[in-house]
C-alpha cells in the first residue's frame, strides 16, 4: 500500500513539475483574461464595497479575495533572456463600474512598492487619466515617512512617463465565465450596484522600472522581492479616493503591515507553485519515512 502510495505520488509531483515549468509567454495583453495574470493578494479577504471617499464606481477598487480578486499582476520576460530588455511588467485593478454616463475612466491608479523590504513605500507606478491627462508614469514617494495611509505622498515629479495607448492600457468591462475576460468569476456585477464592474489594466517596460529602481537598490531584478500596495484617487499626487484591502482608512496612522494592505515581498514574477511542490514534497518524504520502517518492521521479523 505504502509503495503504491509512493508511486502515484511521485508521478503527480512529476507531471506539476513538468506541467507549470517556465514557459515563454506573450507580451501582455491589457485586454487578456485573468488566467494570464496573477492575484496580488494582502492580508485583507476581501477589499470592502462603498468606501471610496469620493463615492466614484471608477475608483471603486472591489474583490472577494477570490476568484473575484482586486487586483492582479503580469509579467513578461522578454525574449532577450537575462537581459529583459524587451520585458514587460502589467497591473489590473477591478472596479465597481462606471461613473456615471461616462463609459471611461476618469481617475488615478497607483501601486505603491516598498522594494527595501522596511515597510516604507519608495516608489509608485501610476495610470494618470484624470482630466485631461493619459499617462502611465513612475513616481518616488513623496517626503513624508510613507509607512501608513496618513503619511503617505507620492512626488509630482515622475521619474519615467509614457503616453497611455491602446497598446498599454484597458478599460473594460467584466465578462464572467468561460470565454470571458473573468473566466472564473460567476458574477460581473460583485457589489450589486447595477454596474458591470471593470478592468482596468495597463502595463510598462520593465527595464524602465529597472533602472529607476536600481538608483535606490543597485543590482535590483526580477528576483528583488517587492512589497505592494494600491489605491486610486481622483486629483492630485496622493491616494484620496480609495485602498485595496482596507475599509476607508486614507487617513489612517496605523501602518501598511498593521492594515493588512501591503503584501509580502514577492519576486517580481512570484513563483505561483511553490507552495503545491513543498506540500507534495513533504507527502513523498512521509511515505518514504512510511516504507522504511514497514522495511524495518519485516526485517525484525
Amino acid at each position: 500500500m505504502v509503495r503504491r502510495m509512493f508511486h502515484v505520488l511521485a508521478s503527480l509531483l512529476v507531471f506539476i513539475i513538468l506541467s507549470h515549468a517556465p514557459v515563454v509567454r506573450a507580451q501582455i495583453l491589457p485586454g487578456s483574461p485573468t488566467t494570464v495574470w496573477t492575484p496580488i493578494i494582502v492580508d485583507g479577504p476581501a477589499d470592502p464595497y462603498g468606501d471610496s471617499q469620493s463615492r466614484r464606481n471608477d475608483v471603486e477598487i472591489i474583490g472577494d479575495g477570490g476568484p473575484h480578486h482586486a487586483l492582479y499582476r503580469a509579467f513578461y520576460g522578454g525574449t532577450e533572456g537575462e537581459n529583459f530588455l524587451d520585458a514587460e511588467i502589467g497591473f489590473r485593478f477591478r472596479m465597481s463600474g462606471t461613473q456615471g454616463n461616462s463609459s471611461d475612466f476618469g481617475g488615478k491608479a497607483w501601486v505603491g512598492m516598498d522594494v527595501t523590504g522596511d515597510g516604507v513605500l519608495d516608489y509608485f507606478i501610476g495610470l494618470d487619466m484624470s482630466g485631461n491627462r493619459s499617462e502611465i508614469t513612475i513616481n518616488a514617494a513623496g517626503g513624508d515617512l510613507n509607512i501608513s495611509p496618513s503619511t503617505t505622498s507620492i512626488d509630482s515629479n515622475a521619474l519615467w512617463t509614457t503616453a497611455a495607448t491602446a497598446l498599454n492600457y484597458r478599460w473594460e468591462p467584466v465578462t464572467a465565465g468561460p470565454g470571458g475576460n473573468d473566466p472564473s468569476a460567476v458574477t460581473n456585477d460583485l457589489d450589486g450596484n447595477g454596474r458591470v464592474d471593470h478592468f482596468l489594466s495597463f502595463k510598462l517596460p520593465f527595464p524602465e522600472l529597472v533602472t529607476v529602481v536600481q538608483t535606490l537598490v543597485p543590482g535590483f531584478d526580477t528576483q528583488s522581492p517587492v512589497g505592494y500596495i494600491a489605491g486610486t484617487a481622483t486629483q492630485g499626487n496622493t491616494i484620496n479616493a480609495d485602498l485595496n484591502g482596507v475599509d476607508g482608512g486614507n487617513n489612517s496612522t496605523r501602518t501598511w503591515q498593521e492594515l493588512g494592505a501591503m503584501t509580502e515581498p514577492t519576486a517580481i514574477p512570484e513563483p505561483r507553485h511553490a507552495a503545491v511542490f513543498l506540500a507534495i514534497t513533504a507527502l513523498l518524504a512521509g511515505c518514504l519515512r512510511g516504507r522504511r520502517a514497514t522495511a524495518n518492521a519485516s526485517a525484525m521479523s
